[in-house]
């Protein structure tokens, strides 16, 4: 058999043709989908995987646009209720087809993850980080840290550890059990070391930032001897095929802080460093929880503090500083009261602080900041997950409110929100309705 073509054709092209056209032949109606959706790919350079977006379309004639997207979604539904033959499953599986809709949302965002890695050479972003732009942006620093929480690929077992090994094939290091931002700023350091000629760090002084990192600080609070002592086997290792060691400690200092000399700046610096910790602990806890919520007494709060995780005995620090606020200097009162925080004993002339109409008023304003919250958080879950699937009671969402990265607990919020659905006003119940959950409908 001879084929003639009017314009000179790809030996892919010719291969389609024969396949649909003369080896097993399809409908002309089935045809122009499948071509619309080699077109689609075409016009955008994809390779590998087909993730049509569902209101996809493409130029089909000179004033006609076919809907690509509504197609594909076709031919899923078609899969999946078993009847799609197989020649136009394996005509579809040629070019890249993603039967499953959770699936191709993954491969979009793996996609993302992939991008990112290339641009930056580690999977450690910051937590408010995105990537991409327009409906390709991908918020990589809230994606990665839910990831990495415990259940953060679903229930689905084999699922899971199929998208884990995909993102370790990203890289090896996404899921470390140290920092990310310990693994952001070592992945900088390393790549730094590839252009050195002996693959050694080279001298970076404090002040040297990279990618708002600051490179050279980090790097000396590393080789701190209290700091290089908390460091595990493996990051030890990793610096330490970097050329970086410990410092030595100074002659006549064997014990930071021993002695008359300079023993007092020592301290009243670690007393400041200290209280601040607090107060970035407790900023966190009110943004998250509301100024009206007690700490508990023995909860700790995990704050990043000058680029590192510290655990902060919040409860035990609260109950510290309210015993000892008439001891605090000016500034500290004045940072305590911006968050809430009023001294163990009763302000004179006032009786029970709080009381009657203003704090009604605030109770009011806190619990719609939750709400609002909590609206947030399920939108989010809803992009990333749809609305059918209902939020595990423990599960906890990332959201960006006011600027700030803050944790809800969304499954709880979601049962104790079903649960006074009929007391919510019309606004919050038109908030629900509107991210397409069942039992807001």
């Amino acid at each position: 058999m001879l084929l003639r073509f009017s314009t000179p054709r790809s030996a892919s092209t010719i291969a389609v043709f024969l396949r649909t056209r003369v080896y097993q032949p399809e409908s002309t109606v089935w045809l122009e989908g499948y071509e619309a959706l080699r077109a689609w790919r075409a016009g955008r350079g994809v390779r590998g995987v087909c993730a049509v977006p569902y209101d996809a379309e493409v130029a089909a004639g000179a004033s006609r646009r076919y809907p690509v997207g509504r197609w594909t979604a076709a031919q899923r539904r078609a899969h999946r209720e078993g009847t799609l033959n197989t020649h136009r499953v394996e005509l579809l599986d040629a070019e890249g087809m993603v039967w499953e809709p959770r699936e191709e949302e993954w491969e979009h965002t793996l996609a993302g993850l992939r991008s990112y890695r290339t641009a930056y050479g580690h999977l450690a972003p910051r937590r408010r980080e995105t990537w991409g732009e327009g409906a390709d942006v991908v918020r990589v620093g809230d994606l990665v840290a839910n990831l990495r929480r415990k259940g953060g690929f679903g229930r689905d077992e084999e699922r899971a550890a199929a998208r884990a090994a995909q993102l370790r094939a990203v890289d090896a290091d996404w899921d470390c059990p140290w920092p990310l931002d310990w693994q952001r700023c070592c992945r900088q350091l390393v790549l730094l070391a590839a252009d050195e000629p002996d693959g050694r760090a080279p001298r970076i002084a404090p002040g040297v930032r990279i990618d708002g990192d600051d490179l050279g600080a980090w790097v000396a609070r590393q080789q701190e001897p209290r700091v290089w002592a908390r460091l595990s086997a493996e990051q030890r290792a990793r610096l330490e095929a970097l050329g970086l060691r410990p410092t030595e400690t100074a002659p006549g200092r064997a014990v930071q802080g021993t002695g008359a000399a300079g023993s007092g700046k020592r301290t009243a610096a670690a007393a400041r460093a200290a209280f601040q910790r607090g107060v970035a602990a407790l900023a966190q806890w009110v943004e998250r929880e509301g100024a009206e919520k007690p700490v508990p007494r023995k909860h700790t709060e995990t704050i990043v503090f000058d680029g590192e995780d510290v655990d902060v005995r919040l409860g035990v620090w609260v109950s510290n500083a309210k015993s000892r606020f008439d001891g605090l200097s000016v500034d500290e009162r004045k940072q305590l009261a911006a968050l809430g925080l009023r001294p163990a004993e009763m302000v004179p002339g006032r009786g029970v602080e709080g009381t009657g109409a203003e704090e009604s008023g605030r109770q009011r304003a806190a619990a719609r900041a939750a709400f609002q919250r909590g609206v947030a958080a399920l939108a989010q879950w809803v992009e990333r997950e749809g609305a059918e699937r209902p939020v595990p009671r423990k599960h906890v969402e990332t959201v960006v409110f006011d600027g700030e990265d803050v944790d809800v607990r969304l499954g709880v919020w979601t049962s104790n929100t079903r649960a006074r659905f009929g007391t919510l006003g019309e606004d919050e119940r038109a908030q629900l309705a509107a991210l397409g959950v069942s039992w807001a409908g």
